[in-house]
């Protein structure tokens, strides 16, 4: 049989806005964020010479060298040879956190207070659907013979005929409401617990 052999190699890419690739959607950088427009700037070269050399086509400066042992010196495992960061929260961060999660606990305690009065309207007009539909066959059949009653029976024969459709649209209304409200409730409950976990206040500073 034929082998087919294939050769790939890296190269240029058709990007006339200049657009970084660390800030296209779902193409993250690495860890630190290296890419090779901040590597360049921080070694003080072209672009294009550093991708000639990671291309194997070119050398740097000889002062590159120096910048990059002290990257590498900086850098923690494994990308380079320096200490590991601090993983513990800063009190600023906790402090800016805790202020996010409050304002964000008003917006919430703000939206189900306005939900609050229109998802009641929705309940009372489902039960009204609910109970007319129910008692619909017991008023016509209370009703006097036609024709002294042909008007209020054609009346309620055009009512049953829209019956289902507004027993429909009223049962998926207050679903969705419901739901609004599970969603409010839940978020509120995962906010709760988050401000628990933070220290008080207090000892955070301004």
């Amino acid at each position: 049989g034929t082998t087919t052999i294939l050769i790939v190699r890296h190269t240029e890419v058709h990007n006339p806005q200049r657009v970084l690739y660390g800030r296209l959607p779902n193409y993250t950088l690495s860890t630190y964020g290296l890419t090779q427009a901040w590597l360049a700037h921080f070694l003080q070269v072209p672009r294009s010479t550093l991708a000639m050399h990671e291309a194997g086509r070119g050398r740097l400066p000889t002062h590159c060298g120096l910048r990059l042992l002290a990257l590498e010196l900086a850098l923690p495992p494994p990308y380079g040879t320096g200490t590991p960061p601090p993983a513990t929260p800063t009190a600023a961060g906790q402090a800016a956190t805790r202020a996010a999660l409050l304002a964000r606990q008003a917006d919430l305690a703000y939206e189900a207070f306005r939900l609050t009065p229109p998802h009641e309207r929705l309940r009372v007009q489902l039960g009204q659907v609910r109970q007319r539909v129910h008692s619909l066959p017991a008023v016509l059949a209370a009703l006097p013979p036609a024709p002294d009653t042909a008007v209020p029976r054609r009346y309620l024969g055009h009512w049953a005929e829209d019956a289902p459709a507004l027993l429909r649209t009223a049962e998926a209304a207050l679903a969705l409401a419901a739901l609004r409200e599970r969603v409010l409730a839940f978020e509120q409950a995962a906010i709760a617990e988050l401000l628990a976990g933070l220290p008080p206040a207090e000892t955070l500073g301004p």
